[in-house]
């Protein structure tokens, strides 16, 4: 689609304002570092490198990488344990806040090996947890639109245990014309949250997207029309499921964390805003 074009054009420009050195595509840096604003810790490495995406071998040198952006708003509070700045950012509860985790994994059925990995979770001390999908320029691309049969085999069914509506948007995933949102993939996070922690209470599912009002007006309309489509549908389940815009969390850190940090603030709005 058009809109990422424009958005990796952007992005292009940032970079040689910068000087960064790219790769003969042109959309990505020659190594890891020129692509992040803060290098990722130890911990944070190996986090990325249990998940299933190899996002730290390629896709994160991406300039539109979602997993770069995901880094470069969130590294710089994770490596310094201050949880609670950003999570208040994000209008997440800040009580009992231990800890922030990349590329978790919530097992769904033993006969699965491989499961969707969310990009960031909060993690509480008293075991709940806010998990969070971030999106770049994916929404202007292609998605799966079935759910594979193994969880949906009848033998199976017991994983859809109070998530009727769930289990119904699953079955008629390619009828319903999700284009923007990748609602299978969000499903199958619900259905490993589900599965993994049992109580609907204990856990929430945050989609974070990046808004292009002033590329294309009718296409932020369509994303948005069904990220509320999907959230009226999962709340009939009684499942918590917030949406957020990366600007907003952007301008908001702006506006909070200008003076005392200002070099991580600069490289935020400069590149994304």
């Amino acid at each position: 689609m058009y809109i990422s074009g424009l958005i990796k054009d952007k992005l292009r420009k940032w970079a040689n304002s910068r000087t960064l050195r790219l790769q003969e595509n042109g959309n990505y840096t020659t190594n890891l570092n020129d692509n992040l604003f803060k290098e990722l810790t130890d911990d944070s490495r190996k986090e990325f490198e249990k998940g299933n995406g190899n996002e730290i071998t390629a896709k994160m040198q991406a300039l539109h990488s979602s997993s770069a952006l995901v880094v470069n708003v969130f590294e710089y509070w994770k490596s310094k344990k201050e949880y609670s700045k950003i999570a208040n950012i994000l209008k997440l509860k800040t009580e009992n806040l231990k800890q922030i985790t990349y590329e978790e994994k919530f097992p769904i059925l033993r006969t699965v090996n491989i499961y969707p990995n969310l990009d960031i979770c909060f993690k509480y001390g008293d075991g709940s947890i806010v998990a969070v999908e971030g999106k770049f320029i994916e929404p202007f691309g292609s998605h799966e639109k079935e759910i594979p049969d193994e969880y949906l085999k009848d033998g199976n069914i017991h994983i859809w245990s109070n998530l009727e509506n769930l289990l119904n948007l699953a079955k008629n995933l390619k009828k319903e014309n999700f284009c923007f949102i990748d609602a299978k993939q969000l499903i199958l996070h619900i259905l490993g949250l589900q599965n993994t922690i049992k109580d609907k209470n204990k856990y929430q599912l945050a989609y974070l997207y990046y808004a292009v009002s002033d590329i294309d007006k009718n296409a932020e309309k369509e994303h948005r029309n069904e990220i509320e489509k999907f959230q009226k549908i999962v709340a009939k389940d009684d499942i918590n499921f917030k949406s957020m815009i990366w600007q907003d969390i952007i301008k908001s850190l702006r506006d909070d964390c200008a003076d005392t940090d200002k070099d991580y603030i600069d490289y935020i709005t400069n590149r994304y805003l």
